[in-house]
Protein backbone atom coordinates (compact mmCIF):
# COMPACT_ATOMS: atom_id res chain seq x y z
CA UNK A 1 0.00 0.00 0.00
CA UNK A 2 1.27 3.79 -0.70
CA UNK A 3 1.53 5.40 3.00
CA UNK A 4 1.72 9.29 1.85
CA UNK A 5 -0.40 11.84 -0.53
CA UNK A 6 1.99 11.50 -3.55
CA UNK A 7 1.79 13.30 -7.12
CA UNK A 8 0.17 10.73 -9.45
CA UNK A 9 -1.89 10.74 -12.28
CA UNK A 10 -3.48 8.02 -10.78
CA UNK A 11 -6.15 8.67 -8.14
CA UNK A 12 -8.85 6.61 -6.15
CA UNK A 13 -11.80 8.85 -6.30
CA UNK A 14 -14.69 6.47 -4.14
CA UNK A 15 -14.95 3.30 -2.61
CA UNK A 16 -18.32 2.54 -1.31
CA UNK A 17 -20.26 -0.42 0.15
CA UNK A 18 -22.71 -1.15 -2.41
CA UNK A 19 -25.91 -3.14 -3.33
CA UNK A 20 -25.57 -5.29 -6.26
CA UNK A 21 -26.61 -2.71 -8.59
CA UNK A 22 -24.27 -0.04 -7.29
CA UNK A 23 -26.58 1.77 -4.68
CA UNK A 24 -24.92 2.70 -1.52
CA UNK A 25 -25.71 0.16 1.36
CA UNK A 26 -23.74 1.28 4.67
CA UNK A 27 -25.21 -1.93 6.55
CA UNK A 28 -25.73 -5.86 6.17
CA UNK A 29 -26.13 -8.74 8.56
CA UNK A 30 -23.60 -12.04 8.27
CA UNK A 31 -24.19 -14.53 6.04
CA UNK A 32 -25.20 -12.03 3.18
CA UNK A 33 -23.50 -10.86 0.13
CA UNK A 34 -21.92 -7.30 -0.19
CA UNK A 35 -20.75 -5.40 -3.38
CA UNK A 36 -18.17 -2.87 -3.17
CA UNK A 37 -17.67 -0.26 -5.65
CA UNK A 38 -14.45 1.27 -6.57
CA UNK A 39 -13.68 4.17 -8.82
CA UNK A 40 -10.05 4.81 -10.12
CA UNK A 41 -9.33 7.67 -12.52
CA UNK A 42 -6.83 8.55 -15.00
CA UNK A 43 -5.47 12.09 -14.73
CA UNK A 44 -2.93 11.81 -17.65
CA UNK A 45 -2.84 12.30 -20.91
CA UNK A 46 -2.26 8.37 -22.03
CA UNK A 47 -4.25 5.49 -21.51
CA UNK A 48 -3.49 3.47 -18.39
CA UNK A 49 -3.46 -0.11 -17.66
CA UNK A 50 -3.78 -0.55 -13.24
CA UNK A 51 -4.07 -3.47 -11.17
CA UNK A 52 -6.72 -2.93 -8.72
CA UNK A 53 -7.61 -4.60 -5.29
CA UNK A 54 -10.03 -4.73 -2.52
CA UNK A 55 -9.79 -6.36 0.72
CA UNK A 56 -12.66 -6.34 3.41
CA UNK A 57 -11.95 -6.92 7.74
CA UNK A 58 -14.34 -6.89 10.25
CA UNK A 59 -14.43 -4.82 13.43
CA UNK A 60 -12.02 -7.51 15.13
CA UNK A 61 -9.69 -7.01 12.34
CA UNK A 62 -10.17 -10.11 10.80
CA UNK A 63 -9.91 -10.41 7.11
CA UNK A 64 -13.10 -11.99 5.62
CA UNK A 65 -12.51 -11.49 1.31
CA UNK A 66 -10.78 -9.99 -1.12
CA UNK A 67 -11.12 -9.52 -4.67
CA UNK A 68 -8.72 -8.14 -7.75
CA UNK A 69 -8.60 -7.03 -11.28
CA UNK A 70 -6.79 -5.09 -13.73
CA UNK A 71 -8.00 -2.97 -16.73
CA UNK A 72 -6.85 0.04 -18.64
CA UNK A 73 -8.45 3.64 -18.05
CA UNK A 74 -8.49 6.07 -21.23
CA UNK A 75 -7.01 9.71 -20.46
CA UNK A 76 -9.07 11.87 -18.56
CA UNK A 77 -11.32 8.88 -17.48
CA UNK A 78 -11.86 6.26 -15.10
CA UNK A 79 -12.97 2.79 -14.63
CA UNK A 80 -15.00 0.97 -12.08
CA UNK A 81 -14.11 -2.25 -10.03
CA UNK A 82 -17.41 -3.43 -8.43
CA UNK A 83 -16.63 -7.20 -7.05
CA UNK A 84 -19.48 -8.91 -4.84
CA UNK A 85 -17.96 -10.66 -1.04
CA UNK A 86 -19.27 -12.95 1.01
CA UNK A 87 -19.63 -11.50 4.76
CA UNK A 88 -19.50 -15.09 7.38
CA UNK A 89 -21.65 -15.86 9.55
CA UNK A 90 -18.87 -15.61 12.23
CA UNK A 91 -17.39 -11.82 11.23
CA UNK A 92 -17.44 -9.55 14.44
CA UNK A 93 -20.62 -7.26 14.84
CA UNK A 94 -19.66 -3.39 14.17
CA UNK A 95 -17.74 -1.02 11.99
CA UNK A 96 -15.67 -3.06 9.19
CA UNK A 97 -13.19 -1.86 6.84
CA UNK A 98 -12.52 -1.55 3.24
CA UNK A 99 -9.02 -1.08 1.72
CA UNK A 100 -8.84 -0.29 -1.63
CA UNK A 101 -5.14 -0.10 -3.82
CA UNK A 102 -4.14 0.45 -7.28
CA UNK A 103 -0.60 -0.99 -8.56
CA UNK A 104 1.11 -0.96 -11.74
CA UNK A 105 1.08 -5.09 -11.47
CA UNK A 106 0.59 -7.39 -8.81
CA UNK A 107 2.68 -6.67 -5.79
CA UNK A 108 3.72 -10.29 -5.53
CA UNK A 109 5.41 -9.26 -9.17
CA UNK A 110 7.04 -6.20 -7.30
CA UNK A 111 4.62 -3.73 -8.59
CA UNK A 112 4.48 0.09 -7.01
CA UNK A 113 1.52 1.83 -5.67
CA UNK A 114 0.22 4.33 -7.92
CA UNK A 115 -1.86 6.51 -5.12
CA UNK A 116 -2.49 6.43 -1.65
CA UNK A 117 -4.79 3.79 -0.34
CA UNK A 118 -8.30 4.56 0.10
CA UNK A 119 -9.76 3.52 3.18
CA UNK A 120 -13.82 3.43 3.43
CA UNK A 121 -16.07 1.40 5.94
CA UNK A 122 -19.76 -0.27 6.57
CA UNK A 123 -21.08 -1.93 9.65
CA UNK A 124 -22.26 -5.47 10.48
CA UNK A 125 -25.47 -6.22 12.22
CA UNK A 126 -26.67 -8.99 13.73
CA UNK A 127 -30.34 -9.06 12.20
CA UNK A 128 -32.70 -6.44 11.10
CA UNK A 129 -33.83 -6.27 14.67
CA UNK A 130 -30.86 -4.56 16.16
CA UNK A 131 -29.53 -0.95 15.71
CA UNK A 132 -26.29 -0.79 14.23
CA UNK A 133 -23.22 0.15 16.49
CA UNK A 134 -22.17 3.61 16.61
CA UNK A 135 -19.66 3.55 13.40
CA UNK A 136 -16.52 4.61 13.83
CA UNK A 137 -14.40 6.09 11.03
CA UNK A 138 -11.39 4.25 9.83
CA UNK A 139 -7.80 5.90 9.75
CA UNK A 140 -4.54 4.48 8.90
CA UNK A 141 -1.88 5.17 11.07
CA UNK A 142 1.20 6.92 9.51
CA UNK A 143 3.89 8.36 11.06
CA UNK A 144 7.54 9.68 9.94
CA UNK A 145 6.82 7.79 6.59
CA UNK A 146 6.09 4.24 7.62
CA UNK A 147 3.14 1.92 7.46
CA UNK A 148 1.37 -0.02 9.72
CA UNK A 149 -1.62 -2.64 9.29
CA UNK A 150 -2.82 -5.10 11.86
CA UNK A 151 -4.67 -7.90 11.29
CA UNK A 152 -6.10 -11.23 12.94
CA UNK A 153 -6.47 -14.34 11.55
CA UNK A 154 -9.88 -15.93 10.69
CA UNK A 155 -11.44 -19.14 12.69
CA UNK A 156 -10.99 -21.40 9.93
CA UNK A 157 -7.13 -21.05 8.84
CA UNK A 158 -5.34 -24.07 7.54
CA UNK A 159 -2.24 -24.44 8.89
CA UNK A 160 0.59 -23.46 6.92
CA UNK A 161 3.43 -21.33 6.01
CA UNK A 162 1.73 -17.55 4.49
CA UNK A 163 3.91 -14.55 3.25
CA UNK A 164 3.20 -10.89 3.35
CA UNK A 165 4.28 -8.45 0.58
CA UNK A 166 4.80 -4.75 1.04
CA UNK A 167 5.52 -1.79 -1.73
CA UNK A 168 5.86 1.27 -2.14
CA UNK A 169 6.74 4.02 -4.75
CA UNK A 170 7.82 8.07 -3.83
CA UNK A 171 8.18 10.12 -7.14
CA UNK A 172 8.83 13.18 -4.67
CA UNK A 173 12.17 10.86 -3.38
CA UNK A 174 13.76 10.69 -6.92
CA UNK A 175 11.25 7.77 -7.97
CA UNK A 176 12.36 6.04 -5.02
CA UNK A 177 11.01 2.51 -5.16
CA UNK A 178 10.71 -0.59 -2.19
CA UNK A 179 9.43 -3.97 -2.20
CA UNK A 180 10.06 -6.51 0.96
CA UNK A 181 8.57 -9.73 2.06
CA UNK A 182 8.08 -12.09 5.04
CA UNK A 183 6.58 -14.78 6.04
CA UNK A 184 4.66 -16.30 9.06
CA UNK A 185 3.43 -19.93 10.66
CA UNK A 186 -0.13 -20.56 11.29
CA UNK A 187 -0.30 -23.24 13.78
CA UNK A 188 -2.87 -25.75 15.08
CA UNK A 189 -3.64 -24.89 18.54
CA UNK A 190 -6.64 -26.89 20.33
CA UNK A 191 -9.80 -24.50 21.04
CA UNK A 192 -13.44 -24.73 21.76
CA UNK A 193 -16.02 -23.65 19.29
CA UNK A 194 -17.10 -20.00 19.16
CA UNK A 195 -21.07 -19.99 20.66
CA UNK A 196 -23.07 -16.96 19.09
CA UNK A 197 -27.00 -16.28 18.50
CA UNK A 198 -29.68 -14.02 17.77
CA UNK A 199 -33.10 -14.01 18.59
CA UNK A 200 -35.29 -12.91 16.22
CA UNK A 201 -36.93 -10.99 16.98
CA UNK A 202 -35.37 -10.25 20.86
CA UNK A 203 -38.82 -9.02 22.05
CA UNK A 204 -42.34 -10.81 21.27
CA UNK A 205 -45.62 -11.49 22.55
CA UNK A 206 -46.91 -15.19 24.37
CA UNK A 207 -47.21 -17.48 22.08
CA UNK A 208 -45.17 -15.66 19.32
CA UNK A 209 -43.03 -18.44 17.41
CA UNK A 210 -39.53 -16.53 17.56
CA UNK A 211 -36.31 -17.68 15.93
CA UNK A 212 -33.61 -18.92 17.50
CA UNK A 213 -30.60 -18.01 14.71
CA UNK A 214 -27.29 -19.74 16.10
CA UNK A 215 -25.49 -19.45 12.59
CA UNK A 216 -22.93 -17.63 13.86
CA UNK A 217 -21.25 -19.60 16.04
CA UNK A 218 -18.10 -21.23 14.50
CA UNK A 219 -14.92 -23.65 15.22
CA UNK A 220 -11.98 -22.81 16.10
CA UNK A 221 -10.04 -25.13 13.74
CA UNK A 222 -9.42 -25.63 10.38
CA UNK A 223 -11.96 -28.29 8.76
CA UNK A 224 -13.34 -28.47 11.98
CA UNK A 225 -17.50 -28.13 12.23
CA UNK A 226 -20.08 -28.57 15.12
CA UNK A 227 -21.80 -31.18 15.78
CA UNK A 228 -24.43 -30.08 18.10
CA UNK A 229 -26.45 -27.25 19.55
CA UNK A 230 -28.11 -27.67 22.50
CA UNK A 231 -30.73 -25.25 23.73
CA UNK A 232 -31.99 -23.90 27.15
CA UNK A 233 -35.13 -21.50 26.52
CA UNK A 234 -35.54 -20.63 30.78
CA UNK A 235 -39.20 -21.58 30.20
CA UNK A 236 -38.36 -25.23 31.74
CA UNK A 237 -37.88 -26.54 28.23
CA UNK A 238 -34.67 -27.58 25.88
CA UNK A 239 -33.94 -28.92 22.80
CA UNK A 240 -30.92 -30.55 20.59
CA UNK A 241 -30.35 -30.01 16.96
CA UNK A 242 -27.51 -30.59 14.39
CA UNK A 243 -28.68 -27.76 12.67
CA UNK A 244 -28.02 -24.20 13.99
CA UNK A 245 -31.29 -22.56 13.46
CA UNK A 246 -34.53 -23.33 15.95
CA UNK A 247 -38.10 -21.85 16.85
CA UNK A 248 -39.58 -21.62 20.15
CA UNK A 249 -42.62 -20.10 21.65
CA UNK A 250 -43.17 -18.81 25.39
CA UNK A 251 -46.62 -18.92 27.06
CA UNK A 252 -46.12 -16.36 29.40
CA UNK A 253 -45.36 -13.00 30.26
CA UNK A 254 -41.54 -12.75 31.31
CA UNK A 255 -37.63 -12.80 30.71
CA UNK A 256 -35.94 -15.83 29.83
CA UNK A 257 -32.65 -16.60 29.91
CA UNK A 258 -31.86 -18.14 26.34
CA UNK A 259 -28.44 -20.85 26.80
CA UNK A 260 -26.53 -22.32 23.85
CA UNK A 261 -24.16 -25.10 23.98
CA UNK A 262 -22.23 -25.65 20.79
CA UNK A 263 -20.14 -29.16 20.58
CA UNK A 264 -17.56 -29.37 17.46
CA UNK A 265 -15.92 -32.71 16.09
CA UNK A 266 -12.99 -32.75 18.51
CA UNK A 267 -15.83 -32.87 21.40
CA UNK A 268 -14.92 -29.44 22.73
CA UNK A 269 -17.62 -27.58 23.87
CA UNK A 270 -18.74 -23.83 24.87
CA UNK A 271 -21.47 -21.84 25.76
CA UNK A 272 -23.62 -18.11 26.01
CA UNK A 273 -26.68 -16.68 26.80
CA UNK A 274 -28.76 -14.15 26.11
CA UNK A 275 -32.54 -12.96 27.24
CA UNK A 276 -35.71 -13.05 25.32
CA UNK A 277 -38.26 -10.50 27.05
CA UNK A 278 -41.93 -11.79 26.49
CA UNK A 279 -44.48 -8.48 26.58
CA UNK A 280 -47.76 -7.80 25.21
CA UNK A 281 -47.50 -4.48 23.64
CA UNK A 282 -49.57 -3.59 20.52
CA UNK A 283 -47.78 -0.08 18.59
CA UNK A 284 -47.87 0.77 14.84
CA UNK A 285 -46.39 4.06 13.90
CA UNK A 286 -45.18 5.75 10.45
CA UNK A 287 -41.95 6.67 10.48
CA UNK A 288 -41.15 8.28 7.28
CA UNK A 289 -42.80 10.08 4.32
CA UNK A 290 -40.93 11.15 0.71
CA UNK A 291 -43.08 13.27 -1.90
CA UNK A 292 -41.73 16.23 -3.99
CA UNK A 293 -41.77 19.59 -2.37
CA UNK A 294 -43.30 20.66 -5.92
CA UNK A 295 -45.60 19.20 -8.33
CA UNK A 296 -47.85 20.04 -11.50
CA UNK A 297 -51.60 20.11 -11.88
CA UNK A 298 -52.73 17.42 -14.10
CA UNK A 299 -49.95 15.38 -12.74
CA UNK A 300 -49.03 11.68 -11.60
CA UNK A 301 -47.33 12.01 -7.94
CA UNK A 302 -45.76 9.19 -6.33
CA UNK A 303 -45.75 8.90 -2.24
CA UNK A 304 -43.28 6.64 -0.47
CA UNK A 305 -45.19 5.90 3.49
CA UNK A 306 -42.77 3.56 5.70
CA UNK A 307 -44.89 2.09 8.58
CA UNK A 308 -43.28 -0.08 11.47
CA UNK A 309 -44.84 -2.09 13.89
CA UNK A 310 -42.95 -1.22 17.38
CA UNK A 311 -45.44 -4.33 19.21
CA UNK A 312 -44.73 -7.47 20.06
CA UNK A 313 -47.30 -9.40 17.83
CA UNK A 314 -47.92 -9.70 14.27
CA UNK A 315 -50.22 -6.48 13.15
CA UNK A 316 -52.47 -6.02 10.06
CA UNK A 317 -53.29 -2.83 9.65
CA UNK A 318 -55.00 -0.24 7.34
CA UNK A 319 -52.96 3.03 5.77
CA UNK A 320 -55.01 5.89 4.38
CA UNK A 321 -53.02 9.10 2.75
CA UNK A 322 -54.79 12.46 2.53
CA UNK A 323 -53.99 15.86 0.82
CA UNK A 324 -55.38 18.70 2.96
CA UNK A 325 -57.64 16.16 5.02
CA UNK A 326 -59.73 14.61 1.43
CA UNK A 327 -58.46 10.98 1.69
CA UNK A 328 -56.56 10.06 -1.43
CA UNK A 329 -55.85 6.11 -1.24
CA UNK A 330 -56.38 3.65 2.02
CA UNK A 331 -53.78 0.56 1.64
CA UNK A 332 -53.79 -2.27 3.66
CA UNK A 333 -50.45 -4.17 5.16
CA UNK A 334 -50.51 -7.87 6.22
CA UNK A 335 -48.73 -9.34 9.01
CA UNK A 336 -46.62 -6.76 9.59
CA UNK A 337 -44.20 -8.82 12.12
CA UNK A 338 -42.18 -7.49 15.49
CA UNK A 339 -40.06 -4.71 14.61
CA UNK A 340 -40.47 -5.13 10.64
CA UNK A 341 -40.88 -2.01 8.46
CA UNK A 342 -42.73 -1.94 5.00
CA UNK A 343 -43.10 0.76 2.81
CA UNK A 344 -45.70 1.58 1.03
CA UNK A 345 -46.13 3.89 -2.24
CA UNK A 346 -49.48 5.39 -2.91
CA UNK A 347 -50.43 7.64 -6.37
CA UNK A 348 -51.56 10.69 -6.06
CA UNK A 349 -53.78 12.47 -9.10
CA UNK A 350 -52.96 15.78 -9.15
CA UNK A 351 -55.94 16.63 -11.77
CA UNK A 352 -57.69 19.55 -10.31
CA UNK A 353 -56.02 21.49 -7.73
CA UNK A 354 -55.56 25.00 -7.20
CA UNK A 355 -52.99 26.46 -9.15
CA UNK A 356 -50.44 27.94 -7.08
CA UNK A 357 -51.95 26.62 -3.31
CA UNK A 358 -50.00 24.93 -1.12
CA UNK A 359 -51.27 21.43 0.44
CA UNK A 360 -50.10 19.23 3.21
CA UNK A 361 -50.23 15.29 2.66
CA UNK A 362 -50.76 13.04 5.82
CA UNK A 363 -50.74 9.51 6.47
CA UNK A 364 -52.61 8.07 8.89
CA UNK A 365 -52.22 4.19 10.52
CA UNK A 366 -55.59 2.92 12.11
CA UNK A 367 -55.24 2.63 16.16
CA UNK A 368 -54.53 -0.80 17.04
CA UNK A 369 -57.52 -2.36 19.80
CA UNK A 370 -55.02 -1.79 22.46
CA UNK A 371 -52.40 0.58 20.85
CA UNK A 372 -51.77 3.41 23.76
CA UNK A 373 -49.32 5.16 21.65
CA UNK A 374 -51.36 6.65 18.94
CA UNK A 375 -49.14 9.93 17.78
CA UNK A 376 -47.02 8.23 16.02
CA UNK A 377 -49.87 6.66 13.83
CA UNK A 378 -49.68 10.34 11.69
CA UNK A 379 -47.08 11.75 9.59
CA UNK A 380 -47.83 14.77 7.65
CA UNK A 381 -45.39 15.83 4.75
CA UNK A 382 -45.79 19.85 3.35
CA UNK A 383 -46.48 21.93 2.61
CA UNK A 384 -46.36 21.17 -1.56
CA UNK A 385 -46.48 23.75 -4.23
CA UNK A 386 -48.90 23.21 -7.50
CA UNK A 387 -47.27 24.23 -10.21
CA UNK A 388 -48.67 24.30 -14.26
CA UNK A 389 -47.01 21.10 -15.87
CA UNK A 390 -44.86 22.59 -18.15
CA UNK A 391 -43.50 25.09 -15.60
CA UNK A 392 -39.98 23.16 -15.65
CA UNK A 393 -37.69 26.37 -14.47
CA UNK A 394 -41.06 27.48 -12.09
CA UNK A 395 -41.42 31.15 -13.45
CA UNK A 396 -45.34 31.05 -14.11
CA UNK A 397 -45.37 30.51 -17.73
CA UNK A 398 -44.23 28.00 -20.12
CA UNK A 399 -42.35 29.92 -22.59
CA UNK A 400 -38.64 29.29 -24.76
CA UNK A 401 -37.05 28.73 -21.31
CA UNK A 402 -38.80 25.64 -20.42
CA UNK A 403 -38.30 24.23 -24.06
CA UNK A 404 -34.76 25.10 -23.70
CA UNK A 405 -34.21 23.15 -20.76
CA UNK A 406 -36.44 20.17 -21.59
CA UNK A 407 -34.32 19.83 -25.04
CA UNK A 408 -30.72 20.10 -23.02
CA UNK A 409 -31.38 16.89 -20.95
CA UNK A 410 -33.59 15.53 -23.67
CA UNK A 411 -33.18 11.61 -24.40
CA UNK A 412 -32.12 11.03 -20.29
CA UNK A 413 -33.44 8.40 -18.52
CA UNK A 414 -34.32 7.49 -14.29
CA UNK A 415 -30.85 7.30 -12.82
CA UNK A 416 -28.99 9.40 -15.05
CA UNK A 417 -27.10 12.24 -13.48
CA UNK A 418 -28.67 14.83 -16.03
CA UNK A 419 -32.49 13.76 -15.45
CA UNK A 420 -34.74 15.85 -13.97
CA UNK A 421 -37.88 14.85 -12.89
CA UNK A 422 -39.50 18.21 -13.23
CA UNK A 423 -38.89 17.73 -16.69
CA UNK A 424 -40.68 13.96 -16.92
CA UNK A 425 -43.95 15.80 -17.69
CA UNK A 426 -45.29 12.58 -19.23
CA UNK A 427 -44.21 10.48 -15.78
CA UNK A 428 -42.44 7.98 -17.93
CA UNK A 429 -38.85 7.63 -16.05
CA UNK A 430 -37.55 9.61 -19.56
CA UNK A 431 -37.45 12.27 -21.16
CA UNK A 432 -38.70 11.76 -24.43
CA UNK A 433 -41.02 13.18 -27.11
CA UNK A 434 -44.21 12.58 -24.93
CA UNK A 435 -42.67 15.33 -22.67
CA UNK A 436 -42.12 17.97 -25.00
CA UNK A 437 -46.15 17.17 -26.74
CA UNK A 438 -47.16 17.85 -23.48
CA UNK A 439 -44.76 21.13 -23.18
CA UNK A 440 -46.34 22.35 -26.06
CA UNK A 441 -50.03 21.65 -25.74
CA UNK A 442 -49.15 24.83 -22.58
CA UNK A 443 -46.59 26.48 -24.46
CA UNK A 444 -47.39 30.52 -24.03
CA UNK A 445 -49.77 30.31 -21.16
CA UNK A 446 -48.90 32.49 -17.99
CA UNK A 447 -50.78 31.38 -14.69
Amino acid sequence: AANQSLTSTIETTALLPTDDVGNFKPKTERGKYMWFSMTVKNKGISSKTVYVSISILDNSLIPLDMDMASFTIPPGETGTFMPRMYIPNWATVGTAYIYGNVYDTWPKLLGRPLCPEKISHFTIIESIYSDPPNATSPSQPVQNGTYEMNFRLPPDMQPGTYKISASAWSPSAGGFKGFDSTNFQAEYVPSPPWPSFVIKPPMAGPNYTITFDASSSSPEAHNDSITSYFWTFGDGKNYTSTTPIVTHSYTNVGNYTVTLNVTDLEGLWNTTSKEAVIIIIQDISVINMECLERVYDSWTVYVVVTEKNAGTYAETVNVEYSANSTIIETKQVNDLGPVETKTLTFTWNTTGLTLLANYTIQAKAEILENETDTADNVLAFGPILVTMIGDIIFDRRIDLYDAVFLLSIYGTKEGNPNWDIMADLSRDGAINLYDAVKLLTRYGVSY
